[in-house]
C-alpha cells in the first residue's frame, strides 16, 4: 500500500507541474512604472483589445503596481476576466 501512495503522489506532482496545468492558470503581470497598455500588449504579443477584455477595462488607462491578466495565445480573453474595475 505505501508504494501505491508513493506512485499516486508522484503522478499528482507530475500533473500539477505539466505544461497543461500551466496553460490552465491565468498569466498575470504587474504594471511597471511608465508602462502603457500598448506597451504591455506588445511585450506579451497580445492585442490591446484582448488585454482590455481580459481585465474588464473600459479605457487604456493603467497604473504602476496594478496586476493585469494577460490572455494566452488561443485563449478567449474574457475567459479569465480580471478585476473588472474599468478605468
Amino acid at each position: 500500500m505505501p508504494r501505491a501512495l508513493a506512485v499516486l503522489a508522484l503522478a499528482l506532482a507530475l500533473v500539477a507541474t505539466s505544461p497543461f496545468a500551466e496553460a490552465q492558470r491565468p498569466r498575470t503581470v504587474v504594471v511597471r512604472d511608465g508602462d502603457t497598455l500598448a506597451r504591455v500588449a506588445r511585450r506579451y504579443r497580445v492585442s490591446v483589445a484582448d488585454l482590455r477584455e481580459a481585465n474588464g477595462l473600459r479605457s487604456d488607462r493603467i497604473r504602476a503596481g496594478e496586476e493585469l491578466v494577460v490572455p494566452r495565445p488561443g485563449e478567449d480573453p474574457g475567459a479569465s476576466r480580471g478585476s473588472g474595475r474599468g478605468a
